[in-house]
């Protein structure tokens, strides 16, 4: 297989005779090659089985012992079949897709269909993927600068008590688990509604500018073995998720300049947030390193160049014009760098377009659409299995 050039791949297998094939095209409209065939001793026919550590997982090894194994790339038109096709069949299915009709698909043995397409990006759908990449900047103003902690959207939310919703500012002004961000969206909180609106079209209306509740906000935080003081300029440091903390010194971060500008860490204003110089990007981590400045110029080289986007809640790198991404919420986890996902906050029928899974480096990657399972319950198409 070559690096950078899609091809298909059927895994086959037949119990009756237990036999096991791989086939790949390269999409030269021929029938598919056999890779590999192989037979397994014994008195057929066997079944497919799956261990309970395993389990069925897509692009990761997870090995009793030993460390996980990531797939790093792209899949595309995923789908499971629960009989052993005929060559005719495995080469028209290189060339076609399928409706996602469950009667249509369940008659010919396709009881599993993962087109990856793009989707209508409903909250149930892409909510939390989109939140993983959403981060809110809380602290106080100083002149064209401000300093921050960079509070992750997907932050465990609060059972409501005093309010359902902080995005109004009333509301907001009643609950301490709420968090207001440094800069207003560019929308509307309608009171009346109580929903979000074109200010255009709801004269009065505050612009949105708080989030929550949470209930244990995460923060973005440098890992350094040691205290700020012991930071050298030679190293670099890895940034992780961690629970935020009001007093807590590497989780404060700077901002200079409007639009494109440094990510500082406030306590140590000789170190930036940058991405790596080198593709590939997409799965990549950010670190901590020196703030470089070209010939004693402001301007930050684009590795270390973030923009703040106050309505998208996004942090969007100048050189990778990817997103900063949370890779879950637990402790120590890592962020990684993966295109931005943007949506429609007006227009919830709107396709969002985007990549459904990306496993480089290692990153468990983003999950945008369904999944079509026909033959398990827990599965439909408008939302992610359980």
């Amino acid at each position: 297989l070559e690096l950078n050039k899609w091809v298909h791949l059927t895994a086959w297998y037949d119990s009756t005779t237990a036999t096991a094939r791989l086939y790949f095209s390269e999409g030269t409209g021929l029938p598919p090659t056999v890779a590999d065939s192989h037979t397994y001793p014994g008195i057929p026919p066997f079944g497919v089985d799956y261990f309970d550590h395993n389990d069925l997982l897509l692009g990761k090894l997870q090995p009793l012992f030993g460390e996980d194994y990531y797939y790093s790339g792209y899949l595309d038109e995923l789908r499971f079949w629960s009989r052993a096709l005929s060559l005719d069949e495995i080469t028209d299915a290189v060339y076609r897709v399928y409706a996602p009709f469950s009667v249509q698909l369940n008659s010919i043995g396709l009881v599993g269909y993962w087109p990856m397409n793009a989707v209508k990006c409903t909250e149930e759908l892409c909510g939390l993927v989109i939140a993983l990449q959403q981060w809110i900047f809380i602290s106080g103003i100083v002149e064209t600068r401000f300093t921050s902690s960079l509070v992750l959207y997907a932050s465990p939310r609060a059972t409501p008590t005093i309010v359902a919703d902080c995005r109004s500012e009333q509301n907001a002004g009643q609950d301490a688990d709420c968090l207001c961000a440094e800069f207003q969206a560019d929308y509307c909180w309608d009171p009346i509604a109580q929903s979000i609106a074109e200010c255009s079209t709801c004269p009065g209306c505050e612009f949105v500018r708080c989030y929550g509740p949470f209930s244990s906000a995460r923060c973005l935080e440098v890992r350094i073995p040691g205290t700020l003081a012991q930071m050298s300029l030679a190293e670099k440091y890895p940034l992780e998720i961690q629970p935020c903390g009001d007093e807590n010194p590497f989780q404060k971060f700077t901002k200079t300049a409007a639009g494109f500008g440094r990510l500082q860490v406030s306590a140590s204003p000789l170190f930036c947030i940058a991405t790596v110089t080198e593709g590939p990007f997409r799965g990549s981590a950010p670190i901590v390193e020196a703030c470089i400045f070209q010939n004693g110029n402001t301007a930050p080289i684009p590795s270390q160049a973030w923009a703040i986007d106050p309505s998208g809640l996004k942090a969007r790198n100048e050189l990778t014009g990817m997103c900063l991404t949370a890779s879950s919420l637990l402790s120590g986890s890592t962020p990684y760098m993966v295109d931005c996902i943007s949506v429609d906050l007006f227009n919830p029928d709107a396709l969002v377009q985007s990549f459904l899974f990306d496993w480089a480096n290692g990153r468990n990657g983003i999950v945008v659409d369904g999944s079509f399972l026909t033959s398990n319950t827990k599965c439909n198409g408008v939302s992610l299995c359980e």
